[in-house]
């Protein structure tokens, strides 16, 4: 309990005053709290039912502000907030305030790209799975904040990272992760089908390159870095949370989206 009162102290006081940690790196974050679903500035990663059994390094991924809170794009101009949209977190990346180059640097400018990268998506963006999809949601939260010096990151970069410098929530989130695809492979190895461990490494191949291809070749984050508004302030929180809970609702474009005070955070 102390140590939660202490990371809330100091979260108020960043916002309040203006204070920087960026000094600290990460362990100068608030801790990770994964049963509050609480990242403080993460990339977050979570299995895609009967995808990731099939391909276990292919999920589902969020990004946090510096407070915890997750967000992940699900939909054309749908940003859904509090949580993983398909299940709970069981891997995360977490991320370092001093490599945030955009601006004066540091959490305020990380949470900044993160509400900016929220705001275009929620209001502009539309989803497809095999291109505009989650990853490129983050890539574009990263691409803001100017994270490590870069302004290209892409979705193979968010997968790679997360996947090579992800923790585990515990060891029961990597045994459910992986436990599927190990089950699958020792059936197959016990049965003599390996025709069907080749179709599984080849179709993931072919995951690969089209990926690879799509994230270096087509995609243009130089686009969405020129169309998102430098100014946060354009969109006000009320309008973002106004229109998602608008379309969740069925709404159409031309009806006026409600407007409901505070902030989601489910």
């Amino acid at each position: 309990a102390h140590r939660e009162r202490v990371a809330r102290i100091m979260d108020d006081m960043l916002r309040d005053t203006g204070a920087d940690v960026s000094s600290g790196g990460t362990k100068s974050l608030p801790p990770v709290e994964s049963r509050k679903n609480r990242f403080p500035m993460c990339v977050v990663w979570c299995p895609l039912p009967m995808i990731t059994w099939l391909f276990p390094p292919i999920g589902h991924v969020g990004i946090c502000y510096f407070d915890g809170l997750i967000t992940d794009f699900l939909g054309s101009r749908f940003i859904h907030r509090g949580s993983l949209g398909f299940g709970a977190v069981a891997r995360y990346w977490r991320l370092d305030p001093t490599k945030v180059t955009d601006g004066a640097g540091g959490v305020h400018a990380f949470d900044t790209s993160v509400r900016k990268a929220e705001s275009f998506f929620n209001t502009c963006e539309y989803y497809n799975l095999f291109g505009n999809n989650c990853h490129q949601y983050a890539a574009h939260a990263m691409n803001l904040a100017g994270y490590q010096g870069k302004r290209d990151w892409n979705m193979v970069h968010v997968a790679a990272n997360v996947l090579l410098k992800g923790r585990w929530v515990s060891p029961w989130a990597a045994v459910k992760t992986w436990g599927p695809f190990c089950v699958a492979l020792v059936a197959c190895a016990a049965t003599g089908a390996w025709g069907f461990v080749q179709g599984i490494f080849g179709a993931f191949l072919l995951l690969v390159v089209y990926f690879s291809s799509y994230s270096f070749g087509y995609a243009d984050p130089a686009r969405k870095l020129y169309q998102t508004p430098n100014k946060v302030e354009e969109y006000s929180e009320d309008e973002v949370m106004g229109t998602q809970m608008h379309q969740a609702a069925g709404g159409g474009d031309d009806e006026e989206p409600p407007l409901p005070p505070g902030r989601s955070i489910g």
